[in-house]
């Protein structure tokens, strides 16, 4: 059972002391072994660690954001930009920034802002100081409804609280205060460190006026699978066969791609997550949505898998099939970590079973399935957020549900 850990801190996400704290640990040469030796080996967090201080990052991305708000002053940036998110196949519909500036249609801003008075070369300056970005319209009522028009705004947001920067088309900066109870006004386009990203289970097909259709649902799902216990080893499931990364393919650690695997547990055999609750967790803003994974750990040992949730918000209550280990939890057990990632600077969040959950969790307060015979399971594992004591939403934090 792990060991109860001292309150949190008013505030745990996107600090940017974290990065300052990460950048100092990662030059410590010592040869020991401490967590962020471990989150230091994913390219992403390296090309983190080397893009400077936490300051040096937030006004990059201040201008960054700046300099995209200028260039979506022109309809026809606007215009690709709506396209662009429409096609884009990611929870919320994502865009990873530079690559969306590397495609033909992302090119028109470098344009646009050459005609609009300013910088292609101070842009591309900006972004070669900065980690790879998303950047997306968090809140669904404007996915569903814009269709282009120029009265958006541009956030960058790389720490905690509610009072963010937004720049208007004309390049000027004003404050917004991110609000459930009170959305703004202009379409906000959300500029953020990239998270970890899987595909949409539902993708919409053809043209529309909008970033996203009425019935479209937000959820995206991918089962990755790792060749050890490294969790940045370079195996992971494609079409349904294990396959080892090949240059271009899918790197489940980097938001760079996602994998084009169906998680789905309908023809497939092993352990399925059939439920999902979330009470209340939210991410760095009320807006936005969460990404979990689930790490199976079976007690037969052998390949872990790892099921990767995007597009669950506040709330949800999912039911479903969904693989989360090939191995059944008939004759052994098998345990499943559950974990909330997030975008550097910001630590991942984990989740243990409230009170140790023993005898139907392991010492580690992780869920633990089996053995059973085939069938539901019936146990609803209640889960608290970094804390085995207390949860800040009642009943649980999370709820979660698994079947053989």
């Amino acid at each position: 059972m792990p060991e109860v850990p001292p309150p949190p801190p008013p505030v745990r996400r996107r600090l940017l002391t974290a990065l300052v704290a990460l950048v100092a640990l990662s030059s410590c040469t010592d040869g020991s072994t401490n967590p962020t030796e471990e989150v230091a080996r994913s390219p992403l967090v390296q090309q983190n660690l080397s893009a400077g201080s936490g300051l040096a990052i937030t006004a990059a991305a201040e201008n960054v954001a700046r300099l995209l708000a200028l260039a979506m002053g022109q309809s026809e940036v606007r215009a690709a930009v709506l396209a662009a998110m429409r096609d884009s196949e990611a929870s919320e519909h994502k865009l990873l920034l530079q690559r969306f500036l590397a495609s033909p249609a992302g090119s028109q801003i470098y344009q646009a802002l050459q005609q609009s008075g300013g910088s292609p070369g101070e842009l591309r300056a900006e972004l070669a100081a900065l980690p790879a970005l998303q950047f997306y319209v968090p809140i669904r009522s404007q996915r569903l409804s814009w269709e282009g028009d120029g009265n958006v705004v541009v956030v960058p947001q790389f720490e905690a609280g509610p009072t963010v920067s937004a720049y208007a088309t004309d390049g000027t900066r004003s404050s917004l205060i991110l609000d459930r109870a009170r959305l703004p006004e202009q379409t906000l386009f959300l500029l953020q460190v990239a998270e970890p990203m899987a595909r949409r289970l539902s993708v919409q097909r053809g043209s529309g006026s909008t970033i996203q259709e009425p019935g479209e649902r937000d959820m995206g799902a991918v089962l990755l699978r790792r060749g050890t216990r490294d969790p940045f080893a370079d195996s992971v499931f494609i079409d349904g066969t294990v396959g080892t990364l090949s240059e271009g393919e899918c790197d489940p650690e980097v938001a760079l791609e996602f994998c084009n695997t169906d998680p789905g547990g309908g023809g497939g055999g092993g352990l399925k997550l059939v439920r999902l609750v979330n009470n209340g967790v939210e991410d760095g803003t009320p807006f936005e949505s969460l990404e979990f994974e689930m790490r199976a750990m079976p007690q037969s040992g052998g390949s872990e898998t790892i099921l990767r949730l995007t597009g669950i918000s506040p709330f949800d209550d999912w039911q479903g099939s969904m693989l989360v280990s090939t191995q059944f939890a008939t004759t052994q057990w098998i345990d499943v970590h559950t974990f909330e990632t997030d975008g550097f600077p910001n630590p991942d969040d984990n989740f243990f079973c409230l009170n140790g959950g023993a005898p139907l969790c392991s010492p580690n307060g992780d869920p633990r399935i089996g053995p059973v015979p085939f069938g539901w399971t019936t146990v609803l594992f209640p889960l608290c957020e970094d804390f085995i004591t207390t949860c800040a939403h009642a009943p649980s934090d999370l709820l979660v549900q698994f079947k053989n």
